[in-house]
């Protein structure tokens, strides 16, 4: 990707570019809205920088930035962002440890949004969900979400490797168990691993190799796990603080 006439190696999470040009641009938008006087662009864009912040492990900052979509939601009557903004706080609140009561919140603000019949972020905002069932103990109930999450806009690719990595995950935690399971999880995350690369989704790939090599080295096959590993996280030349990239050098530190 050519950014400010510079080939730069990006990852993808998405649409999103685990780098600082995502950020940059989103707090561009944010200030053209302001300066627009536009309350309905800011709602939107505060909400998309909480989304990147999320995805890159900031999540001080995201709270900040779905704060404001809230904030600014209420008071112009904005629905749908509202909706989307209470969901990923909602999220991230969760993921701090704070997981009850969380899950029906965002399945609230979900049918606000079935209601307006908005279904782009749909797959993504179950994915959530899902994951904040895990989070409260309802892994079973989890992987029911996540099914859903993958058959919602099957033709749209954006968010299905990370949802086809969560169902392997939670069927690694499911009480069904058993190598069945196992396999089943295996084969989930590599079918992430070629969907992300299929679509240049970097970031996607990166998790969805991260976990597939974890389990591979659970299984006694750790030469094999670092060299896949390494492989896709030598990619990367930058993003190194956010939380994936940081998942992906601690096992290889401990694959050795």
């Amino acid at each position: 990707m050519i950014v400010g006439g510079t080939p730069t190696r990006v990852g993808f999470a998405g649409s999103t570019h685990i780098c600082s040009c995502a950020i940059r641009r989103i707090n561009d938008g944010i200030a053209l809205a302001r300066r627009q006087n536009n309350p309905y662009a800011l709602a939107l864009v505060s909400g998309l920088g909480a989304r990147e912040y999320a995805i890159q492990g900031n999540f001080t900052r995201s709270l900040e930035a779905s704060g404001e979509t809230v904030r600014v939601s209420t008071e112009f009557g904005f629905r749908l962002p509202k909706a989307l903004g209470t969901i990923n706080i909602a999220w991230v609140r969760a993921r701090s440890g704070k997981s009850d009561g969380w899950a029906d919140q965002i399945q609230q603000e979900l049918g606000e949004s079935n209601a307006q019949k908005f279904l782009v972020y749909r797959s993504w905002n179950l994915q959530l969900l899902a994951e904040v069932q895990a989070l409260s103990g309802s892994v079973d109930k989890a992987l029911i979400t996540v099914e859903h999450a993958l058959q919602t806009n099957p033709d749209e690719l954006l968010h299905r490797p990370e949802a086809l990595r969560l169902r392997g995950e939670l069927r690694l935690q499911s009480t069904a168990g058993g190598k069945a399971c196992t396999e089943l999880a295996k084969r989930d995350f590599r079918e992430a691993i070629e969907l992300a690369r299929k679509i240049a989704a970097k970031l996607h790939e990166l998790r969805a190799t991260t976990s597939l090599e974890r389990l591979l080295d659970q299984q006694g096959r750790r030469k094999q796990a670092r060299k896949m590993l390494s492989t896709i996280y030598g990619w990367f030349t930058e993003g190194f603080d956010t939380e994936a990239l940081k998942q992906a050098r601690s096992l290889l530190e401990r694959l050795g």
